[in-house]
């Protein structure tokens, strides 16, 4: 499966159209400073940095209310499960459906989860029957993954000197979101129905989407030191090299999001915590994955990245089984940090070692989207186990197994390709 983003045929793309021509594998996302997308969110990027800061308030917003709309739908755990599943799902999409310019992605995103987020509100409210709110949901993670990954691609059209600077701080003001998202939830949720404040939430996305609107006027003329070299050379790589990253990606995102999604739920159950303290865990999980990439820039040039990613797993299995011996709110809480802290290095680290063993962008494409099938799947499978099992604790013992399956592909050597084993 071919994944890039390349412009339309017609389109006066310079570089990117020869890019097409003479090194398609090697296509990168630089090359899209066009006319068509380098707007006004070139020079006034601030609209962008809002908007993905909201997109990480979104992204953990079911989880975080999972409790509350098991019990006012009378979910069962394998029927919650399904719940983060069809977000996951729809956020999964919508990274396919992203258009060019993306920036008109952006725009379509943004209206979708305000649509599905007042949609929701609306069937929760009138009591609808379970495959409405389903519907809801889908449609906001479908627009969820529509606008992050249309905001990715216009700041991956920014000059190579300050692209990687623009980047680390989009993807800091996402992990902020992300933790600021349960916290709102436990200071607003006890004063609020659970459909007012879902239309509240949705406010600030229907109040972005003029200001989006009118950052996409007159193109600016194209610079060309904003063009990279397309010339690039091509390296072999085998398939069982594909097959490892691609089931570490999709290990890593079902860990994250079984933990993102269900940790509120353990809290509840297991640590008598209350409706104002059980969205704090998936807070402190998100906190420690912002910790723990913070603290990665730091180390990872400085340790390879095949033993930045065994460490990091290694710790995460650690406190993760710390985690579900916990039985306080306070305990839960430092555990759920911890688990954070360790796996946050994981996702850099092992995109920066598929890069080195030369992965194509043909390749890339479609392992992130494993992640995110990772991330869809195997949070349903953790409800399946605790309905079938009567415990959530016991359900939990899933994401140390894919811990464990990662750190045993780590612990087996490699072996360097020959000539005959590759893949082009």
């Amino acid at each position: 499966m071919s994944v890039s983003w390349l412009p339309p045929k017609n389109s006066n793309t310079g570089c990117g159209f020869r890019c097409r021509q003479i090194c398609h594998e090697e296509y990168i996302i630089g090359t899209m400073a066009t006319p068509a997308t380098r707007d006004r969110f070139e020079s006034r990027p601030g609209s962008l940095y809002v908007g993905f800061f909201l997109n990480g308030m979104a992204i953990v917003l079911t989880g975080a209310l999972l409790p509350r709309l098991a019990q006012l739908n009378h979910m069962d755990d394998r029927q919650a499960g399904l719940l983060l599943a069809t977000q996951s799902f729809g956020n999964f999409l919508g990274s396919f459906f992203v258009s060019s310019p993306p920036r008109r992605s952006l725009i379509t995103g943004t209206g979708l989860t305000f649509a599905g987020l007042l949609l929701a509100s609306a069937v929760i409210t009138g009591g609808s029957p379970l495959w409405a709110i389903y519907s809801c949901f889908l449609l906001f993670g479908f627009g969820l993954g529509e606008m992050a990954t249309a905001i990715n691609l216009i700041i991956g059209t920014r000059n190579a000197s300050v692209r990687a600077s623009h980047l680390s701080a989009i993807n800091f003001l996402w992990s902020l979101g992300a933790i600021s998202s349960p916290i709102l939830i436990a200071a607003l949720i006890t004063h609020l129905s659970l459909g007012k404040f879902l239309v509240l939430f949705s406010l600030p996305f229907l109040i972005l989407l003029p200001t989006l609107l009118r950052r996409v006027g007159s193109p600016v003329p194209p610079d060309q030191s904003q063009t990279v070299a397309c010339a690039l050379p091509r390296k072999s790589h085998s398939s069982s090299t594909v097959f490892h990253f691609a089931l570490l990606f999709f290990l890593y995102g079902g860990t994250e999001m079984s933990l993102s999604g269900w940790l509120a739920s353990y809290a509840q159950r297991f640590a008598s915590a209350t409706a104002t303290s059980n969205p704090l865990a998936p807070a402190a999980f998100w906190a420690g994955i912002t910790a723990g990439r913070a603290a990665g820039a730091l180390f990872l040039h400085r340790i390879a990245e095949r033993r930045s990613v065994t460490v990091s797993i290694g710790l995460c299995m650690l406190s993760l089984a710390a985690l579900l011996l916990s039985n306080s709110t306070a305990e839960v809480l430092v555990f759920s940090g911890a688990a954070g802290l360790c796996l946050g290095p994981f996702f850099p680290a092992t995109v920066s070692w598929a890069i080195g063993e030369g992965l194509p962008t043909r390749i890339l494409g479609p392992l992130f989207a494993i992640c995110g099938l990772g991330a869809t799947t195997l949070p349903f499978l953790v409800g399946i186990v605790s309905k079938s099992t009567s415990s959530l604790r016991t359900a939990l013992l899933l994401p140390i197994l894919y811990s464990a399956v990662i750190l045993g592909m780590l612990a087996v050597p490699r072996p360097v390709p020959g000539p005959d084993a590759t893949m082009q």
